[in-house]
């Protein structure tokens, strides 16, 4: 039964037959069925591996919900009835995608991307980094920033856009 108000919603999307509300204010994940009836919330506001400070960014999966907390620099995963199942550390600026169960992370970090100096990680669907993409060049002197506004899925695979050279690229 669903008897907490929501605060202030700051993200409302649409996925299978679940409604997913971010609550900006508390914090939260609240999710209902297609008929408003509510499901389970998402709270974990701390600073342990398994919490988070703030819910900056949210990507809902088939299996999963990954929640991205730029103050403590990581992503959490939870299922859809708010069970932990891993986190990984990021860097601010991010941006989420998903492409057969693979989860690809875009940091628009000016210093070079935190993964060994890589702009884009690649995960498994359990947080197992396999990958890394876009090694900054010791040329670029930190000049080279990932537009992650434009860093968006599509048929063949992901686009993203070098900002400082002008030239989109294909991951696929």
């Amino acid at each position: 039964r669903f008897l907490a108000p929501i605060g202030k919603i700051s993200k409302i999307a649409f996925h299978n037959d679940t409604i997913v509300i971010v609550d900006g204010q508390t914090n939260s994940i609240f999710l209902f069925d297609n008929d408003g009836r509510f499901l389970s919330k998402i709270k974990k506001v701390g600073r342990s591996r398994q919490e988070y400070l703030e819910i900056s960014d949210v990507f809902i999966a088939d299996d999963y919900i990954l929640i991205y907390d730029k103050y403590q620099f990581k992503v959490c995963c939870y299922d859809f009835n708010g069970r932990y199942l891993y986190s990984f550390d990021t860097q601010d600026g991010v941006r989420i995608m998903e492409n057969q169960k693979r989860i690809f992370v875009c940091t628009n970090w000016m210093g070079g991307g935190c993964w060994n100096n890589h702009f884009i990680a690649e995960f498994t669907s359990d947080g197992k980094m396999v990958k890394t993409h876009i090694k900054k060049n010791s040329k670029d002197n930190n000049r080279i920033s990932i537009g992650y506004d434009y860093f968006i899925k599509t048929v063949n695979g992901f686009d993203f856009l070098l900002l400082s050279k002008n030239i989109v690229y294909t991951l696929i």
